[in-house]
């Protein structure tokens, strides 16, 4: 049988332990965050990029949309017909 090394495990099963450093003020804020929440501030870390991940495959994808869209002459006359409907 195999010993354990004593302390926390290095590797938890299905997670990645990566190094990341933070300055003081930002560390405020995740005291802060967890304090209010309860959460930890690693799962407030994890919860912040995957907003920011949908953020940006959104944005991402709008953008590959408009450059699609550039070449059609009723691509502004369409998108000024869907805000006012969205109104």
């Amino acid at each position: 049988m195999e010993k354990r090394k004593p302390g926390r495990p290095i590797q938890k099963i299905g997670r990645i332990k990566i190094g990341l450093s933070v300055d003081g003020l930002t560390n405020n804020y995740l005291t802060e965050l967890s304090t209010n929440s309860g959460k930890t501030k690693s799962k407030i870390i994890e919860e912040s990029i995957a907003l920011y991940y949908e953020n940006n495959k959104e944005l991402q994808d709008k953008i590959i949309m408009a450059n699609k869209l550039k070449d059609d002459p009723y691509f502004h006359f369409r998108d000024v017909l869907k805000k006012s409907l969205d109104s």
